[in-house]
């Protein structure tokens, strides 16, 4: 089983490119850690919400904490020169099912399947629930 620290909220910079580039938003990935693992008080509402998902190995849930290199949409190596985000992939926390939804958003967390929840996960350059 894999856990993920999601952003609960957007967080937001005054400068527009570093609001894009730097912070994180709404179903964002902020981290990935194995089952069981270890919060500080800080890592729960109204900041963070935790996705614990059974099916799902730790080491294939690292995958989604990739970086996103901004305007890259090619799966080409990119230039590193390149701009990134913090994050590529998000989960998409408003279209999970009510029942989800309600307990996430309730108690700060949620235990489902991979198979239940692998579809709100989202590669934000392409749309796509690919790795």
């Amino acid at each position: 089983m894999a856990e993920f620290l999601i952003k609960a909220a957007d967080s937001t910079h005054p400068d527009p490119e570093k609001n894009d580039r730097g912070c994180y938003k709404r179903g964002d990935i902020v981290e990935v850690r194995p089952d069981g693992a270890t919060y500080g008080r800080l890592e729960g509402l109204p900041n963070f919400l935790k996705v614990k998902v059974t099916g799902l190995d730790y080491e294939k849930a690292r995958t989604y904490m990739s970086q996103q290199v901004m305007g890259d949409i090619s799966g080409e190596t990119p230039d590193p020169s390149m701009m990134t985000k913090r994050r590529k992939y998000k989960l998409r926390v408003d279209d999970i099912p009510e029942t989800l939804l309600s307990e996430l958003t309730g108690k700060g967390e949620v235990t489902v399947t991979w198979k239940k929840v692998r579809k709100y996960f989202r590669n934000k350059a392409t749309g796509t629930d690919e790795v």
